[in-house]
């Protein structure tokens, strides 16, 4: 598939929009709404309706991907670490629309790099930069309340002259439960008709909502779910797989065709998982509104390598493989992801134990050459098509 056969939706041209690293959809937003603030937020998950609610806009930061070159990076960060951390920091280094048109920038902190970027970009953006402590112990009565308080001191160090309006934070919930019910829904007809759901397609649906508001993406999304419901594919003979690991940095357009070319449909994904990071809706009644954006982190959260539970990795793989009643797994992988390869023998493990086939991908955004890829793919969907 290539981007040519994308559905086409009248509200936005998605593979320019997702693709941009000149941030024209976000330029267009700062000149409809003078006075208000971009706040950049790296993967995995921080909280949009706390920024939304005070009327700036939260983006996504995904890295520069293939576009830009990460050796200054190189020697800021080592040569060990993620492609997305490196792009990221020189985007901020070297892009005066970058710098132009982001105001402050949040890290969660799910990994090593990503709490030393919180103070790379602190020194050298000139912008205020937060490192946001999730919770980890979720067992803890004391959670919430942790959590609860590391959102208002993050809206207070990125608008420290502004007040949270409360109501405001409400409707930002109630626009957000749209924007997962929505999603839920694509990913629910997708289960059943796989082939009318094609993933490149879907990606770019998706990440689209990473630089626009959330009122146009759930209008995006609305536009999308209806043309899908009427648009009839060819049922192809493929495998049904989980893919896995892809949690943060995203991998190159070129692979993410690649799978479901050589036979591959994908059911359940981790693909910009934080932006459907919360399984179901927030209460937006909740006497204490952001209290209940961190219950929901903590009881709802999507459970991933970048958060602890002992004892679970391998159940939680195959809860997973069975819900999505998958043939196999992909383990798609950022190279240099500690989390993700962390988790990624004991997954394996139970795997093999359950008789369930997976293959590892490893990429970075700048790869090249996508050969090796496509025969580890082809070699794995094949031993089951053909078995």
């Amino acid at each position: 598939m290539t981007v040519d056969s994308v559905i086409p939706l009248e509200s936005l041209d998605l593979s320019k929009a997702v693709y941009d690293l000149d941030f024209e959809e976000v330029g267009k937003w700062r000149a409809q709404n003078p006075g208000k603030k971009v706040v950049g937020t790296f993967p995995v998950y921080v909280p949009p309706e706390l920024i939304h609610a005070m009327g700036h806009l939260p983006v996504n930061l995904f890295g520069g991907g293939e576009k830009i070159s990460i050796s200054h990076a190189d020697a800021i960060l080592g040569s060990v670490s993620c492609s997305i951390s490196k792009s990221t920091t020189v985007l901020m280094l070297g892009s005066e629309v970058f710098s132009k048109y982001f105001d402050g920038y949040v890290f969660p902190f799910i990994c090593d790099v990503a709490r030393n970027l919180s103070g790379i970009f602190d020194r050298r953006s000139g912008k205020p930069s937060y490192m946001l402590h999730l919770s980890q112990n979720f067992e803890s009565s004391g959670s919430v309340k942790f959590l609860s308080k590391e959102y208002r001191e993050m809206i207070a160090t990125l608008f420290p002259d502004e007040t949270l309006e409360i109501d405001n934070l409400r409707e930002s919930i109630r626009l957000y439960n749209r924007n997962r019910e929505l999603q839920r829904e694509i990913y629910d007809y997708r289960s059943e008709m796989p082939w009318n759901v094609p993933l490149a397609d879907l990606y770019l649906v998706m990440r689209a909502g990473s630089v626009i508001d959330v009122s146009r993406h759930n209008a995006l999304l609305e536009e999308y779910l209806e043309k899908i419901k009427k648009t009839e594919r060819n049922e192809r003979d493929a495998i049904r797989v989980v893919i896995t690991g892809n949690f943060c940095e995203q991998p190159p357009q070129d692979i993410i065709e690649l799978i479901e070319m050589v036979g591959c449909y994908v059911i359940d994904d981790e693909f910009m998982i934080g932006r459907r990071y919360l399984a179901d809706d927030v209460d937006p009644e909740a006497e204490d509104p952001i209290g209940a954006l961190a219950e929901s982190y903590i009881h709802k959260g999507a459970k991933l390598a970048t958060r602890f539970h002992e004892g679970e990795k391998g159940e939680i793989m195959m809860q997973r493989v069975k819900a999505a009643k998958a043939d196999g797994v992909v383990f798609l992988t950022a190279k240099f992801c500690e989390p993700a390869l962390d988790d990624l023998v004991l997954q394996q493990h139970i795997l093999h134990d359950n008789d369930i086939s997976s293959v590892h991908i490893e990429y970075e955004e700048r790869g090249s050459g996508y050969e090796n890829i496509r025969l580890s793919l082809e070699t794995f969907v094949e031993s089951m098509l053909f078995d």
